[in-house]
């Protein structure tokens, strides 16, 4: 009889742990960031906090769930994966739209090539997963036409002009903190911010190899083993990052105002 390693099973456990702080942790930055919200009304807070409720929180878990149940199974024709599956994506999809949004409204709001961009993408991601309901990827996993790679293409790289914008601005605040002529939290939550994006880019890109190889070659290969290995590491990285960006710590606050005490008598 087969018996699984132990070290096996504490690195599946570690993968589990990992996976659960980087929802847990999205549930939470997401749902500090709406009830910002509901104080402030500003537009950011909600664009953000749903943004992250939909894609890392409620939708990434809902997708992962299906994916587990197919690979389970052995079976990529598998009905009961498909309600998730659904799920997990409009939902996730949402978030991106909201989170492409914020981008657009934060750092380039008045810019009419800004609005052309994120309404495009927005519109190319709604027509990819429509296509993919309507040609049983859901059902199947296993679509590779042109709705696919639409799909695809705007969840491959929407964090992309988000870190972009992030840390461009941070890198044009650092001067003006050592002026004294900005907030250093402020500053300091676009460089979290654009980190926080990196890590996503990341995860995403470690897990894509997936959506290529069936659920049967997927258990032959320990190809899910290995993803969720990286992954897992990538969310927690990742998840740091949104929490130090939108809900940091006393700690971590007197240690970026010291920074800036020593930027300005350097200035």
């Amino acid at each position: 009889m087969f018996v699984e390693s132990p070290f096996v099973s504490f690195q599946q456990a570690l993968d589990l742990a990992g996976t659960l702080i980087f929802v847990l942790g999205s549930f939470w930055v997401g749902g500090r960031l709406l009830w910002l919200h509901r104080q402030t009304g500003e537009l950011p807070e909600l664009l953000c906090g749903a943004g992250m409720l939909g894609t890392a929180a409620i939708g990434y878990p809902l997708v992962l769930a299906a994916f587990v149940m197919r690979q389970a199974a052995g079976s990529a024709d598998l009905p009961s994966a498909i309600a998730p599956g659904i799920a997990g994506w409009i939902l996730h999809d949402v978030g991106v739209a909201l989170t492409i949004a914020f981008t657009w409204r934060v750092f380039r709001p008045g810019e009419a090539w800004a609005a052309r961009l994120a309404l495009g993408a927005m519109s190319v991601l709604a027509v990819g997963l429509g296509g993919l309901v309507a040609t049983g990827y859901m059902a199947t996993g296993d679509a590779r036409g042109p709705f696919f790679w639409a799909h695809f293409a705007v969840v491959w790289t929407y964090p992309v002009w988000g870190a972009i914008e992030s840390l461009r601005y941070a890198s044009l605040m650092r001067r003006r903190v050592a002026l004294g002529l900005a907030d250093p939290m402020t500053a300091d939550r676009f460089r979290t911010w654009g980190y926080a994006l990196v890590g996503t880019i990341a995860a995403t890109l470690c897990a894509s190899p997936l959506l290529f190889v069936s659920p049967v070659e997927v258990a032959a290969s320990g190809l899910l083993r290995l993803t969720t290995n990286v992954t897992s590491v990538i969310g927690v990285v990742a998840i740091a990052f949104y929490w130090l960006a939108f809900v940091p710590p006393a700690w971590y606050r007197e240690r970026v105002m010291e920074r800036a005490r020593a930027a300005a008598a350097e200035a």
